[in-house]
């Protein structure tokens, strides 16, 4: 198995891929009828594994950032070392509360996954520090699904369900006064939206698409030089 290809879409699909149909691993293009494959999502490694056992041409959605260049795939890292359950139990017994000490604590989003459901435009005082809405395709209307809202400066924010909805709590010190929203999607480009105060009953937002590069691809093997190649071409 070839361990590098160089991708390039020479011929960019003239439908945009937002009004394709999804249909298998990707959507499909009614201007070149064939399933365009949605590549923006998958790593180097899960790209170059598709492309070598596919059939045929292959279409694909790519974001600008993925084509044009070498797509490799970088091998697993091999370490020799002492099992990571034994050492770890060693460490316990060496330097007591060590094994509670390496933990890495990643940032996160603090999020609103507890909310009680109130219907919108509830009379219930906390209704003032919720928001609530939709996230839709500026393009089609369509809900976005797995888009985030954050609020902008504060760490806060949360996730839309399946339909698009969601419901946001606003911190006290900024539940009376206008806020700006930072909407993200995969796909999507990031988009800033000012909500006024006092807050909408329902807000529903839109997400522009953002830029991808649809088309068939075509593959070109790379080969690394040896040294007295190098040598040989300076010579």
């Amino acid at each position: 198995m070839k361990k590098s290809l160089y991708i390039t879409v020479p011929q960019p699909c003239q439908q945009s891929w937002h009004d394709m149909a999804p249909a298998g691993p990707g959507r499909f293009c009614d201007s070149c009828r064939k399933t365009v494959v949605d590549f923006s999502t998958m790593n180097d490694r899960e790209i170059l594994s598709y492309l070598q056992t596919a059939s045929g041409g292959v279409c694909g959605n790519f974001h600008p950032s993925q084509v044009n260049r070498h797509i490799m795939a970088t091998p697993p890292v091999k370490r020799k070392s002492v099992p990571a359950a034994l050492l770890a139990s060693l460490l316990a017994l060496i330097v007591p509360g060590s094994s509670r000490a390496q933990q890495t604590v990643m940032p996160t989003m603090q999020t609103d996954t507890k909310l009680p459901r109130q219907p919108a435009g509830s009379s219930d005082t906390t209704a003032a520090t919720v928001l609530t809405g939709a996230v839709r395709d500026s393009a089609n209307g369509t809900p976005v699904y797995g888009a985030t809202v954050l609020i902008a400066g504060t760490g806060r924010g949360t996730h839309v369900d399946n339909n698009g909805n969601f419901r946001l709590r606003i911190p006290d010190e900024i539940a009376h006064q206008a806020i700006t929203l930072q909407l993200n999607a995969i796909g999507y480009q990031i988009h800033t939206v000012i909500i006024p105060y006092p807050f909408p009953a329902v807000n529903t937002l839109y997400l522009p698409p953002g830029e991808v590069l649809a088309g068939e691809v075509v593959i070109t093997r790379y080969h690394r030089r040896k040294w007295y190649q190098i040598f040989r071409r300076r010579h």
